[in-house]
């Protein structure tokens, strides 16, 4: 029995009209509506966020733009910003632009593949000539690309084909679907559920879509410490230089951040579980790649300030405006050096020897020359972990109204190095509670974060107001900034004893003590959670 419900086909080849004349005589009759052939340009960010999130965004020729969502018609157009979008920011406000700001954030959009589209949509009409059946074809093929000079001839075209059965012909709708069928068994062709859409034009033939990182690294809970350091900072590492080329290229400020923090995550790794590497090797590790963060500092500072500028203008009244906007005139020519600075940087040879000398330090085989290095890789974490928090409890505990700056600092250090190693390690424990712990986590670093951050806004405002070349309305807006910023970090002061408080509470403790205390059988590295798994992986195995 054929289901009343849209019928779809897809096949390599084309449809002509002819052809579905001839399979539909002599009983039915046709009437085409071809559009003219369109380009259609498949937009997304580096990481393919908006792909991954199960939609696409096309830009026609004309410089339109739509969004689609699954499989579904176009939800949401745009037919204003043109071929220069490249942000979020660029499109006018309206749900288009909330849907990609959601999806991309601060990364640029750039062209991912082209498909020339013909959509043909047919009238199937009776011998009263009433229209009794829709068919709907869609047939597209890779645009021609330009190699060498020439143009390239574009690849046999496929087809989406869709049969819509209208209230009152079914009988109508099942003749045509059996008549279509009949040469699509000769075809192989079998109907599918899918409906067609522009956003799977791009799925045949396929598109190279960049996939999502995978979250673990692949080690194991009894692995040695030293093996699993070595092998986890490689996976860092390797990741933080596939980063570079979009440094170089400034396509958008994403990935340098991104590299910092792959470089910072590594230096972390390395710094907090030093007593599992040689002292040489974690001196040079340490200075290496600390060089290699710093070479990009200045940049990344800029480009903060840049990107937060409609907060800071939101900050002042609109009498500073004129003084706002000489001050980021001058970042901007100063972020424009930086970039030309690291761009040099990056492009050196001197820059690729580190990179190698480092990368071949990772990827070694492991010395194994202590009994930290041969501990297993749960031990280590688990020890850590326990510890590192157990010192933040025990600092924050000391923190009252009249503690220097200077100590409140410390323990938020102490607190980034604690996310560092539980998200670092955390595929050696069981994620639910694990997360739990990383989200309470994250509630006391917000408000440690904020402090710290506007501390460092203010000492890096203050440079600004130096020098024989500042205007009057420069430096009163700057002075005006701090003054708002200090209040600010005085808010965020107030808050630092509670949520430290909160952080260091009996329950809060027992989770912590509970997740990360391995049991006595540590020296082989299996924890009472990896126990657990491991046990239940055999059961699954057996029953299997």
């Amino acid at each position: 029995m054929i289901d009343l419900d849209e019928i779809h086909w897809s096949f390599d080849d084309s449809v002509t009209d002819d052809k579905i004349t001839s399979l539909l005589a002599p009983r039915f009759q046709l009437i085409a509506h071809v559009e003219p052939e369109k380009t259609y340009t498949l937009l997304d960010d580096h990481d393919w966020a908006i792909w991954h999130s199960g939609a696409a965004l096309l830009r026609d020729q004309e410089g339109g733009c739509r969004l689609h969502i699954g499989d579904e018609e176009p939800e949401l157009d745009c037919c204003e910003p043109g071929a220069k979008a490249r942000f979020y920011w660029d499109f006018p406000q309206g749900q288009l632009r909330d849907a990609l700001k959601e999806r991309v954030k601060l990364r640029a959009l750039t062209e991912k593949a082209q498909r020339m589209v013909v959509h043909k949509r047919y009238q199937v009409l009776n011998r009263d000539d009433k229209t009794v059946v829709r068919i709907s074809v869609l047939e597209h093929r890779l645009a021609p690309q330009k190699e060498d000079g020439q143009m390239s001839c574009s690849l046999m075209p496929s087809s989406l084909i869709t049969v819509t059965p209208l209230r009152g012909y079914q009988k109508e709708f099942k003749a045509v679907v059996q008549k279509l069928q009949r040469w699509f068994d000769t075809l192989d062709v079998k109907p599918e559920t899918q409906k067609p859409s522009l956003r799977r034009v791009f799925t045949q033939p396929s598109i190279q879509v960049k996939p999502l990182p995978p979250m673990r690294y692949g080690i194991a809970a009894g692995e040695a410490s030293e093996v699993a350091i070595r092998k986890m900072g490689a996976v860092m590492f390797t990741r933080a230089n596939a980063q570079v080329e979009g440094v170089i290229g400034d396509i958008d400020t994403e990935f340098l951040h991104d590299y910092r923090v792959y470089i910072r995550t590594v230096r972390s790794l390395i710094n907090l579980t030093k007593q599992a590497i040689t002292a040489d090797a974690h001196l040079f590790l340490k200075t290496e790649l600390a060089q290699l963060a710093g070479a990009t500092s200045q940049l990344r500072d800029l480009d903060v300030f840049l990107l937060t500028e409609q907060d800071y203008r939101d900050l002042l009244p609109s009498n500073y405006d004129r003084g706002l906007s000489e001050l980021f005139k001058i970042m901007g020519l100063e972020r424009k050096r930086a970039w030309r600075k690291v761009v040099q940087t990056m492009s050196s040879e001197a820059f690729e020897q580190k990179t190698k000398a480092v990368s071949d330090e990772l990827e070694r085989d492991a010395d194994l020359a202590s009994k930290a290095a041969k501990k297993s890789a749960l031990t280590l974490a688990s020890g850590c972990i326990l510890k590192r928090y157990q010192r933040i409890c025990r600092l924050g505990g000391l923190i009252v109204e009249d503690t220097p700056d200077d100590d409140v600092h410390e323990v938020r250090i102490d607190c980034k190095k604690l996310r560092y190693l539980m998200q670092i390690f955390a595929e050696l424990f069981e994620q639910k509670p694990l997360a739990g712990l990383i989200k309470q986590l994250k509630g006391l670093q917000n408000i440690l974060g904020l402090f710290n951050d506007y501390s460092v806004q203010k000492e890096f405002l203050q440079n600004y107001t130096e020098g024989t070349n500042r205007s009057v309305e420069l430096v009163a807006a700057v002075n005006a900034l701090i003054g708002v910023l200090h209040q600010k970090q005085l808010m965020a002061r107030r808050q630092v004893e509670s949520v430290l408080a909160v952080f260091a509470t009996d329950d809060i403790s027992a989770e912590f003590e509970v997740l990360f205390t391995v049991s006595s059988k540590a020296d082989t590295g299996v924890a009472l959670t990896a126990s657990k798994k491991e046990k239940q992986q055999q059961k699954q195995k057996e029953e299997g």
